[in-house]
């Protein structure tokens, strides 16, 4: 299975050396190593020239500033890989990354897979685990559909990776600017309506660097996050999301009455969490079958969580347990 790591810089030159170095690095070499540059101003360009232009791995592409999604449809555009690995300039991979990613494929089947990382600020590091083990989460295309972005599967750019052909049928997106930062929220949602089975890794082979230059943390944490602000923000968002979720539905063929179905989804996760339980049974009610058909639905999925519980308590194994997910 051929593979890319997905580079994308934009005024990273602090960085992004060591981000291409530590895809360089794995025990197991991706096929090809791209590095798409937003048209950075701080000396990146020179630096990845001067550092990898003879290097028969790494391919540095240039562009006008666009943000970051526009940086994921141009590195796709510029790459061959059958599974694309993004990871952002400011962060990196420990050497073991790629190899666990890719038995994890092997293992589980999966389409969309994402780790637990670590988030290293100055004089700190803490590890974020999405859930409290590894798992395979299915399908998801009702819950990103319809759970109104309560409830998604993944996590910072830099621990995704996802098969070409599920990429392919989300891009282009005629929104760009609407993911100039964020982008992963894109990957994250399209990819699940687009049908891409997810597996989680808890392993927390990326680290995610905290630092006065991050996109995301300046517009978060700047003078300007006051409470108008904030209110800005949060329609802004609510718009992004519906524009997504309405091109996609209609992109991707996702007919209305494809929520009925929302108990064989549920059954698709290997071991569903509490959360996830009940974040199905408020999709399910939300349908509009009938009051018998919902409650014949209800049962079944209880009974299928029950199931599972009962089979992990009898081999003294720990109950997938979900524990935070923020981006």
């Amino acid at each position: 299975m051929k593979t890319t790591c997905l580079i994308n810089n934009y005024n990273y030159a602090s960085y992004v050396l060591e981000a291409v170095d530590s895809a360089l690095n794995q025990t197991v070499g991706f096929d090809e190593i791209v590095v798409v540059d937003d048209g950075s101003t701080d000396g990146s360009v020179e630096l990845l020239e001067k550092n990898y232009a003879s290097h028969p791995t790494v391919k540095l592409v240039l562009k006008q500033n666009g943000g970051q999604l526009s940086c994921f449809h141009q590195g796709l555009l510029s790459s061959s890989g059958e599974v694309i690995f993004f990871l952002d300039a400011d962060d990196f991979y420990s050497s073991g990354y790629l190899e666990k990613a890719l038995q994890s494929y092997e293992e589980i089947g999966c389409d969309f897979l994402f780790f637990s990382h670590k988030d290293a600020q100055p004089q700190k590091e803490s590890v974020h685990h999405v859930y409290n083990k590894s798992m395979d989460l299915g399908y998801s295309v009702i819950l990103a559909t319809w759970a109104n972005g309560n409830h998604y599967l993944g996590n910072v750019t830099s621990t995704l990776s996802i098969k070409r052909n599920f990429l392919e049928q989300i891009f282009p997106y005629p929104f760009v600017e609407d993911w100039r930062i964020q982008a992963d929220l894109y990957l994250i949602f399209a990819s699940s309506m687009a049908g891409a089975r997810k597996a989680y890794c808890d392993q927390p082979l990326v680290t995610r660097r905290i630092h006065g230059k991050n996109l995301y943390a300046k517009e978060n944490y700047s003078s300007h996050a006051k409470p108008s602000y904030s209110r800005r923000k949060l329609y802004y968002n609510n718009l992004r999301r519906s524009r997504m979720k309405k091109f996609l539905t209609d992109k991707l063929g996702i007919g209305a009455s494809f929520v009925n179905f929302v108990d064989t989804e549920f059954k698709t996760i290997d071991e569903p969490t509490s959360d996830m339980m009940q974040t199905y049974m408020r999709i399910l009610n939300k349908t509009h079958l009938s009051l018998l058909e919902k409650t014949r639905k209800r049962l079944s999925m209880y009974r299928y969580y029950l199931l599972k519980k009962r089979k992990i308590s009898s081999t003294n194994g720990e109950p997938a347990q979900y524990i935070a997910n923020k981006i």
